[in-house]
Order: C-alpha cells, then structure tokens, then sequence
C-alpha cells in the first residue's frame, strides 16, 4: 500500500445511479498521502467528493485542509488533500453528484508521499491467499417461503425475486481464525430483537410474525479483523440497491420504514478490489475499481495499466 498509489473511479449506472451517494471504505496503513481529485466526466459541475475518517479511526487518520477549508471535501479535479496514518485505520471516500452534475463518473487517486522509518515488513502489501468461502451461508426467513440458505454472494429474495425478508443468519463453517461476525436488525414493529448484535451462527428476526425487517447492520472484529471486510447489497422496497463494503456496515432505506426484500452478503480480504454489479445485472454499473500503480519514482514511467487508468 505505502509504496504504490491507489486510484479509485466511479462509474455511472444510467440516470437513478448517476445522482446517488456512492462510498468507498479503503483500509489504510501507516504513512503520508496525498488525495488527489483526478478527473470527472462533469468538469463544469463535476460531483463532490468527501473524506472522512470511520468512527473508530478518528485517532488513527488524520486529513489536512488547505487553508481556510473547514470541510476536508474535493469539489474538483485538482483539488488535493493530505492524509496523514499514524496507525492502520479506514477511511471513507463518498461521491456525491450535485444539483447541476449531469455525471458522477470521476477518479480519485491516493498518492503516497512518505513512508518515514517503516520497516520493510510495514511497507509490503503480501498477496493474500483467496478466503475460503465454500462453507459461508446466508440464513433467511422469506415471507411465503419459509428458510432459504444461499452461498456468498448470491441474493437472498432480492432484484429477480423480491420478497419480504423477516429474518437472517450467518453460518461459516471455515471462517477464519481470529474473526468473529456479529450482526442486528431492525423490524417493522418494536421486538426484543430489534438492534440486539448477535454472533454469526445465530438467528436475528422473527418467524410466522410477517414483521419484515427494516434494517441491517454488519461488524467484523476480533484480533484478525483488519484482515477481512464484507460487502453487502441490499434492496428495499422501493428503493434503488444499496451497497457497502468495510468492517461496520449499516444499511436501511430512505425513511427507515422499507422493508427489506433483497440482501447478498459476502466475505473479502481487506483492501480488495471488487466490481459489484447493480439489481439490473448492467456490467458497468456502479462499479469503484482500485489499481495498485507502480512505486512512485521520478525515473520510473508508468506502466500500460496506469496510462489506460488515466486515460478513462
């Protein structure tokens, strides 16, 4: 990470995805940064980007201003900021498409500028072997369809065939050593479980109640959780797919009373790039996708992957 930049790109998804907030939660470790606004499809009204430290990293990250600027936001290409990691922490970058942005289509690339007195131990991304998910299930009790079991990343209910979702579990059989899942819901009508955190094996929600959830919220801790991230999807009633991926996730729709008719979970190694296709199966939609660049170097030009990154 500390010795290669990182860019990020945002892509429209036709006229509904091109207005809505779209986030990034990138695990950063220690070291000195540059965040750049590199390009936007809109440069007359190009989206907002915003930077923020998650709750448990507002001791680790520290972002710097130009001066005068009292919000640590991007408004367009060439607009910089730096990030200073004392210690690893996640920080959140959201575009945010503005009343007269007719694109959220943009780039952001992070941009290490010094890496201090880290060992070589700290300053070396390892390849990380795949996770194994072929023991990862997600539980959930469907309304006229009693408990339905699906792998990572498929839907439960969800775009193809949407159905009240009443309840949810998480069994993985091979989860990693050192990690622990936990997770709550929020139902239509107050119950004791609503907003109970519960570990991975147990059942959040209710059965023959028809009380279709309205929220959901993810963790991932434990001493190996800076390891490991989920992503999740979910869909509510009425509501374009949302999506998350990171250590805490929450997700509801936009008054908080919609209930939950789509939701696909999966596991990832932290810090790994994924293409998360929309509700509609559009290849392009959506998508934030992350190249590892070569080592910043004066001499060293940059390699063919870096030149077509820039060019779109």
């Amino acid at each position: 990470m500390c010795k290669a930049s990182r860019i990020f790109r945002w892509a429209d998804a036709g006229r509904r995805m091109a207005r809505d907030k779209q986030r990034k939660i990138l695990e950063m470790k220690r070291g000195l940064f540059l965040v750049r606004y590199a390009a936007a499809a809109d440069e007359n009204e190009p989206p907002k980007i915003t930077l923020a430290p998650d709750h448990e990293s507002r001791d680790a990250l520290q972002l710097i201003a130009p001066p005068g600027e009292t919000e640590t936001a991007l408004w367009r290409p060439g607009a910089c900021l730096v990030l200073r990691a004392i210690s690893p922490g996640s920080l959140i970058v959201e575009v945010e498409p503005l009343s007269g942005s007719r694109s959220a289509s943009s780039t952001v690339r992070v941009e290490p500028l010094s890496v201090g007195r880290l060992t070589a131990e700290e300053n070396t991304t390892p390849l990380k072997a795949p996770l194994d998910l072929a023991g990862f299930a997600l539980i959930g009790h469907v309304a006229g369809r009693g408990d339905v079991r699906v792998k990572a990343d498929e839907w439960l209910a969800g775009p193809a065939a949407p159905a009240r979702i009443e309840g949810i579990g998480i069994d993985w059989r091979s989860k990693p050593a050192g990690v622990r899942i936990r997770y709550s819901v929020s139902t239509a009508k107050p119950q004791t479980i609503s907003q109970r955190l519960l570990n991975d094996g147990e059942f959040a929600g209710t059965r023959g109640k028809a009380l279709p959830l309205t929220a959901v919220a993810f963790e991932v801790n434990g001493d190996a959780a800076p390891e490991l991230q989920l992503a999740v999807e979910a869909i509510f009633l009425g509501s374009p797919t949302s999506r998350a991926v990171g250590r805490r996730i929450s997700l509801t729709g936009p008054t908080g009373r919609e209930p939950l008719v789509g939701l696909k979970v999966t596991a990832e190694n932290a810090g790994v790039a994924r293409n998360v296709r929309p509700a509609g199966g559009s290849d392009g939609a959506g998508r934030v996708r992350v190249f590892r660049g070569r080592p910043k170097s004066s001499s060293a030009e940059p390699s063919p992957r870096e030149k077509s990154a820039r060019a779109g």
